[in-house]
């Protein structure tokens, strides 16, 4: 969602910490212990990419600054061929879903739409648009057991 590799890495170990911090207020009878993860990790994401769009002013950045970026930002080869395998077959089993199903998911997982900017978006009730996603993961999760991928 936030398009920067480092910029991911920090999120999630802001999101740890704030786990880790705050692990009372979860909830195990409410729902999966991942589920609540990625939910967090998720609404962190929304936050960045909302506090980046309101601060547009571009920053000088020097050859030598961009060059020690690229290099610290390599991933592990077979780490990103693992993700690219992944991709796909996450790809294919979103194409399987039905359209508006699919649609909604896009938007919230992909392109980081609140579930009030969907409904908003396309005029529907935000209770639709919440049985929609959660429907439409149910089938994204029976696709991807039965193509073999494990659980991500």
């Amino acid at each position: 969602m936030v398009g920067d590799y480092q910029v991911a890495e920090n999120l999630l170990q802001e999101v740890f910490v704030a786990v880790w911090q705050h692990a009372v207020s979860c909830a195990p009878q409410l729902g999966a212990v991942r589920s609540w993860l990625i939910v967090i990790m998720r609404h962190r994401a929304i936050d960045y990419i909302r506090s980046i769009r309101c601060r547009s002013t571009a920053k000088e950045v020097t050859w030598e600054d961009a060059g020690r970026d690229q290099r610290s930002a390599w991933p592990d080869v077979w780490e990103e061929v693992w993700h690219s395998i992944t991709r796909a077959q996450i790809r294919q089993a979103l194409m399987r879903l039905p359209r508006e199903q699919r649609i909604v998911i896009e938007l919230a997982y992909f392109q980081g739409w609140t579930h009030v900017e969907i409904a908003e978006q396309y005029h529907l009730p935000l209770g639709t648009v919440k049985g929609r996603i959660r429907l439409g993961l149910l089938h994204l999760k029976r696709e991807l057991e039965e193509q073999g991928v494990p659980e991500l």
